[in-house]
């Protein structure tokens, strides 16, 4: 990821207003900072939201985190995390260790959406 980032970082300037959506992997935001140190890095939420189906094999809360994870007020994600928490502890936790400031938008640090692009490679 490395390489590619540097042949991106010559057409795309690193930017505080530049954020890089991935799926949970690491190894995109393992190299990012290397290459664009000013950029954020973010989780797609689609991605998390298919893990938490494949993985701990929960569908009946996907609407719930979804929904947490376009919330604008902290008071508002809080509320649906809660909810999240009440009924499955495993998937909270799953959640939680993904870095909520990642797919969360209202702790999201970064500017998360504007020109999107899939596969960029």
């Amino acid at each position: 990821w490395e390489w590619f980032l540097r042949q991106l970082h010559v057409v795309i300037e690193d930017d505080y207003n530049l954020a890089f959506i991935s799926d949970i992997n690491q190894s995109i935001g393992n190299k990012l900072p290397i290459v664009y140190q000013r950029a954020s890095h973010g989780i797609c939420i689609h991605h998390l939201l298919n893990n938490v189906i494949s993985h701990l094999h929960v569908k009946d809360l996907v609407g719930l985190i979804a929904k947490a994870s376009k919330a604008y007020r902290l008071a508002d994600f809080q509320k649906l995390m809660t909810d999240v928490c009440k009924n499955r502890a495993d998937v909270a936790k799953y959640l939680l260790e993904a870095d909520v400031r990642k797919w969360a938008r209202c702790l999201f640090v970064g500017y998360r959406y504007d020109i999107r692009k899939t596969n960029p490679a």
